[in-house]
C-alpha cells in the first residue's frame, strides 16, 4: 500500500474538497485531507471547542425542559424530548472524538489507499468526475437551502404556539441535525468512491477478457506475447481484494457513526408517529390556542429527514456491495465464452485465473454493517422502520393505562372533596392499629387531592333541578356543614 507521505494525487480530492471543507467546520474530517486544512494543533483546540458547545447547550436545554416539565400534557411526550435530546448530542460528539482522535490515522489510509487504487487503475473518466462534482454542489446547496427553510418555520411554529422562551432551548436540535446531515454526505461519498471504482474495474474486466479472447490464435498455438495476460488478470485480482479491504476499512472508521445515525432515526420517526398521534386525538394542543398544525409539520419535516438519511446510507452501502459481488457473477458469465477443453495455453491460463477470481470473490463476505450490531442492507432498513411501528403500538398501551390511572385518580379527589377535615384531627386519639393506619391514609389522601386538583376544577351541586358551580379550592376548604346549609339556601 501506498505510504501517507506518497506524492501520487488523489484525483476525486479537488471534487470532494467542498465537502471536505463543510466536514472541518463540523469538525468531522481528519485535518490534512483537504488542500486547505488548518493545523493539527490549533484545529484540535476548535474540535474540542466544538464538543464543548455542543454538551453545553444540551445541559442547558435539558434543565430548562426539565425546570417546564410541568408544562407538557403528558410525560411520555416529554421523556421523549428529553431523551432525543441527549442522544443527538452524544452522537454528534462521539463522532467528532472517533473522527478526530481514535480513527483519524485509519482514514488517513483509506485515503492513501484510494490515491494507490487511482494511480492502478489510471482512471480518466474526466466526464463522470465533472458529473460527480456537480453533484455534489447539487446537494449541499439542497441541504442547505432545506435546512435554512426548515429553521426559519422553526422559528415561526415555535414563538408562535410556545412563545420565545421555549424556542431558544431547541437551539441544541438545530446544531445536531446540521452535523449530522454534513455527517451523512460524508460517509456517503467515500462509500460511492468504492463504488465507483468497483464498477469501473468490472468494466475493465470484461474488455480486457474480450481483448485476450479476440487475440487468440484461430489455430490454437500458442503465442509468447500472449503469456503476459495472466498476471494482468491477476492485477484486476489484486485491485479487488484492496477495494473488499477498503470496504472493511470503511466499516471500522465510520461503523459506530452510522449505527448512531440509524438509531436516532427510529427514535425520532416513532416520536413523531406518536406526536402525529396524540394532536390528532384531540388530547394535546399547544399553548395560546394555537393550531397543532404548525408543530405536527415541523416534526414530520425533521422525521423525514432521518428517513432519507437512512435511505441514503443504506442505497449506497447496498450500492458498492452488490458492485463488489457482481464480478464473481461477471467472471462466471466471461467463462462460457472460453472453451470447456481448452486447446491453448492461454485458454487455459485465462479459465483458472476467472475460476479463482470467481470463487475468491464468492466465498469472501463483502458487507458493509454498522458498527458490528447488524448488516446495511434494504432487509434491515424494513426492518427498522417496522420496528418503528411497534415502537409506536407499546407506547400507545402505556399511553392508555396511564389515561386509565389519571382518571381513577380524579375520581377519587372528587369524591374525598367534601370530605370532613375534623376526622382527621381525632385520627390519632380515637383510633389505633389497622383503623388508625386507614385514616391517616385516607387524610393524607385527601391533602394530596387538594394539592393537585387545578384552580378550575369546579363542584357541581345539583338541588331540584337547578346547578351551580364553586371553585375547588374554596369546596375543599368547605366544612361539610357549611355546604348543606349553602345548599338548602339556594
Amino acid at each position: 500500500m501506498t505510504r501517507l507521505s506518497s506524492p501520487v494525487s488523489y484525483k476525486e480530492n479537488y471534487i470532494l474538497s467542498p465537502l471536505f471543507r463543510f466536514a472541518q467546520i463540523c469538525s468531522l474530517s481528519v485535518p490534512g485531507v483537504a488542500e486547505k486544512s488548518a493545523k493539527f494543533r490549533w484545529y484540535t483546540i476548535y474540535s474540542v471547542g466544538i464538543m464543548v458547545l455542543i454538551l453545553g447547550f444540551c445541559f442547558w436545554s435539558t434543565t430548562n425542559k426539565w425546570k417546564h416539565s410541568d408544562q407538557y400534557s403528558y410525560y411520555s411526550v416529554f421523556l421523549f424530548d428529553i431523551i432525543t435530546v441527549i442522544l443527538l448530542s452524544l452522537i454528534s460528539v462521539l463522532s467528532i472524538i472517533n473522527s478526530i482522535f481514535v480513527k483519524a490515522k485509519k482514514v488517513k489510509i483509506l485515503l492513501a489507499n484510494l490515491m494507490e487504487l487511482d494511480h492502478l487503475m489510471d482512471n480518466n473518466n474526466s466526464n463522470f468526475l465533472k458529473r460527480r462534482e456537480r453533484t455534489i454542489i447539487v446537494e449541499l446547496v439542497a441541504v442547505h437551502v432545506f435546512l435554512m427553510s426548515l429553521y426559519t418555520y422553526d422559528v415561526f411554529a415555535n414563538i408562535l404556539s410556545f412563545g420565545l422562551n421555549y424556542y431558544t432551548i431547541n437551539i441544541p436540535h438545530f446544531i445536531n441535525e446540521y452535523i449530522t446531515t454534513i455527517e451523512v454526505l460524508y460517509i456517503s461519498n467515500y462509500i460511492l468512491s468504492i463504488k465507483y471504482k468497483l464498477t469501473t474495474l468490472n468494466i475493465s474486466l470484461i474488455n480486457f477478457v474480450k481483448k485476450i479472447l479476440q487475440n487468440i490464435p484461430k489455430n490454437h498455438q500458442s503465442s509468447s506475447n500472449l503469456y503476459n495476460h495472466p498476471t494482468l488478470l491477476s492485477k484486476h485480482l489484486e485491485i479487488h481484494n484492496k477495494l473488499c479491504n477498503m470496504i472493511d476499512m470503511v466499516n471500522d472508521c465510520f461503523g459506530l457513526q452510522i449505527f448512531g445515525i440509524l438509531f436516532v432515526g427510529v427514535i425520532y420517526t416513532t416520536y413523531t408517529i406518536f406526536l402525529v398521534l396524540i394532536y390528532g386525538s384531540g388530547k394535546m394542543t399547544p399553548e395560546n390556542g394555537v393550531s397543532g398544525f404548525y408543530i405536527l409539520f415541523l416534526y414530520i419535516c425533521v422525521s423525514l429527514i432521518y428517513m432519507i438519511f437512512g435511505i441514503m446510507i443504506t442505497v449506497s452501502c447496498t450500492a458498492a456491495s452488490l458492485a463488489a459481488r457482481r464480478t464473481a457473477t461477471v467472471c462466471y458469465k466471461l467463462l462460457l465464452n472460453v472453451s470447456v477443453s481448452p486447446k491453448s495455453h492461454e485458454e487455459s491460463m485465462l479459465r483458472k485465473e476467472l475460476l479463482l477470481f470467481a470463487e475468491q470473490v464468492s466465498q469472501r463476505k463483502i458487507c458493509f454493517n454498522a458498527g458490528g450490531f447488524f448488516t446495511i442492507d434494504y432487509n434491515t432498513l424494513y426492518t427498522l422502520f417496522g420496528s418503528t411501528a411497534m415502537n409506536v403500538i407499546i407506547l400507545l398501551q402505556f399511553q392508555k393505562q396511564g389515561d386509565k390511572n389519571v382518571n381513577v385518580r380524579q375520581q377519587l379527589c372528587t369524591n374525598f372533596m367534601n370530605f370532613d377535615y375534623d376526622i382527621c384531627d381525632d385520627c390519632s386519639d380515637s383510633s389505633e392499629g389497622l383503623a388508625g393506619f386507614l385514616c391517616d391514609l385516607m387524610c393524607e389522601t385527601v391533602e394530596e387531592c387538594d394539592e393537585t386538583t387545578p384552580p378550575s376544577t369546579t363542584v357541581l351541586s345539583t338541588t331540584a333541578g337547578a346547578s351551580t358551580a364553586a371553585p375547588a379550592s374554596e369546596a375543599s376548604t368547605t366544612p361539610a356543614s357549611s355546604t348543606e346549609e349553602t345548599s338548602a339556601t339556594t
